[in-house]
């Protein structure tokens, strides 16, 4: 892995397991937030993503740091938020518990409303806000498929 800042993919479901995912395969230290139930399948099958072009990544669940504690949060540098716009706000207040001031907070939500709520719970820390512009399909045993096309952004 990386020299380079440590990631924590926050509530990593479909989007927060493909995004993860490429970061791991491009050679990111990165930790997923997941569930019980995705950490177990991506320890069997390891995480496979793939896209509507064509693209297919393979990587085995040691090119990943799994995780269902929030502790993980307290080695993060970057912090990438995927959980449901209605976890916003219990998802600041973990990471206002257990990260450090001045951690950058990259919200990849849908929903309005999710970065005030940051603002309100993290005034310390780097806050952005992405826009996800597609979609990304669960399809069992490990594998995330990217459906639909467009370039995620992150307010500079």
């Amino acid at each position: 892995m990386s020299d380079g800042p440590r990631i924590v993919v926050a509530g990593a479901g479909a989007i927060g397991c493909f995004i993860g995912g490429l970061l791991a395969g491009a050679e990111h230290s990165v930790t997923l937030l997941a569930r019980p139930r995705i950490q177990a399948e991506i320890r069997t099958h390891g995480l496979t993503l793939t896209d509507f072009g064509g693209m297919a990544r393979n990587l085995s669940a040691d090119d990943l740091t799994l995780a269902s504690d929030e502790t993980c949060l307290r080695d993060a540098d970057i912090v990438l938020v995927t959980v449901k716009s209605r976890d916003t706000e219990n998802m600041a207040r973990l990471i206002a518990r257990h990260t450090a001031q001045g951690v950058q907070v990259i919200s990849l939500q849908n929903g309005m409303g999710n970065r005030a709520i940051f603002a309100q719970h993290l005034p310390q820390h780097d806050l952005r806000a992405g826009l996800v512009p597609f979609n990304v399909v669960a399809m069992g045993q490990g594998c995330y498929h990217r459906a639909s096309s467009g370039d995620l952004v992150i307010e500079g």
